[in-house]
């Protein structure tokens, strides 16, 4: 008589499971997209600022230069400092923008690490809230049948005795 209730509730609760695995998913999924292309952005970034750095460093390195003495050894030196003044713009930059790349791919690869983690663990949980439907679906229906097999047997006893000895005054 009562095995629909439990039914019900088994129906009920899977749903539930389900739709929030899938409502999880997509969650872990969306903050994957936008973290990559927080990533992305974070990489182009650093790269304008390693360019912009570059650029700035090249020009004081020219700066330098014009200003530089025309008589020898002044003249040489001068030109070393300039060399080695744009050199280590040129390595900065290299460093930098090869350092932003790196940073970048290591972002968006804990991303998706994380991603599919977050996944998985969704999945591993709503195997569980299923798995404990399917668990507690037969307690509830012994439970039921016990409860009602009492209920029916209180009942025909009450019954036999109200015939046996009459009507209560």
């Amino acid at each position: 008589m009562t095995a629909p209730r439990c039914t019900q509730w088994t129906q009920r609760t899977r749903k539930t499971c389900t739709e929030w695995g899938q409502r999880t998913r997509a969650t872990c999924t969306e903050w994957g997209q936008r973290t990559r292309a927080t990533c992305a952005e974070w990489g182009q970034r650093t790269r304008a600022t390693c360019t912009e750095y570059k650029d700035n460093g090249y020009m004081a390195c020219a700066h330098w230069h014009a200003n530089c003495c025309t008589w020898w050894p002044c003249s040489w030196l001068c030109a070393l400092v300039t060399w080695l003044c744009l050199a280590w713009y040129w390595v900065s930059n290299v460093v930098c923008v090869a350092w932003s790349y790196i940073t970048e791919t290591i972002c968006v690869a804990w991303t998706y690490i994380t991603e599919i983690v977050c996944v998985a663990w969704t999945y591993v949980t709503e195997t569980v809230c299923l798995a404990w439907t399917y668990v507690t679906e037969p307690i509830c229906l012994a439970w039921d049948a016990v409860t009602t097999g009492i209920t029916v047997t209180i009942e025909t006893t009450t019954s036999a005795v109200r015939r046996t000895t009459g009507p209560q005054k």
